[in-house]
């Protein structure tokens, strides 16, 4: 069991420096050769044998890697709330043969299931998006002299994250103790 997880962990923890984290945007990145070469190297190492990883090993390595993401062909995900109007649809489609037609996309349906609005969004928008609601400048201080751009960047990027603060529900994680049930 101990080489399972010592194979498991070199694939997948080559996974995850490709990706180096979560998500920036709502899609996978797009890896240069390279680094899709070593992610199908570590695809290839951490299912083979298929059945080499248990159960629970393979769900840890997924979350603890979050590779489900990184150096994959096809990514499809769809989400779906409630709303007073109707349903609200968001999805997420990536395909690494066509980047052109990567896309986040946003509906809106009235009760009637009748399209009231759509959004679409590519790529290149989400990648222009977030340089500019997260640039890639330090903290004040962590410098000693700052271009004169910096300051107005991270001005920028906080009027519009303050813009859409109270937009959407901040979800707040319990304690690790409160979550777990008290047993008495």
């Amino acid at each position: 069991m101990r080489m399972v997880y010592l194979t498991l962990g070199a694939g997948f923890f080559s996974l995850s420096l490709l990706g180096c984290g979560p998500l920036h945007s709502p899609m996978p990145p797009r890896l240069d050769p390279e680094s899709q070469k070593s992610a199908d190297e570590a695809w290839n190492n951490a299912f083979t044998p298929v059945g080499k990883l248990d159960h629970q090993t393979l769900l840890d390595a997924f979350l603890t890697t979050q590779a489900y993401q990184i150096g994959v062909d096809k990514l499809a995900l769809r989400s779906e709330n409630q709303i007073t109007q109707g349903l609200l649809v968001m999805e997420i489609h990536f395909d690494r043969e066509k980047p052109n037609d990567d896309r986040f996309e946003v509906s809106v349906f009235d009760k009637n299931n009748q399209r009231i609005r759509h959004e679409r969004y590519s790529r290149a928008d989400m990648e222009r998006t977030y340089g500019v609601l997260f640039p890639s400048i330090p903290e004040p201080g962590v410098v000693k002299q700052e271009p004169a751009d910096w300051a107005a960047k991270r001005e920028a990027a906080n009027r519009r994250k303050a813009a859409v603060e109270n937009l959407l529900p901040k979800v707040e994680e319990k304690p690790k103790d409160e979550a777990k049930p008290k047993v008495i």
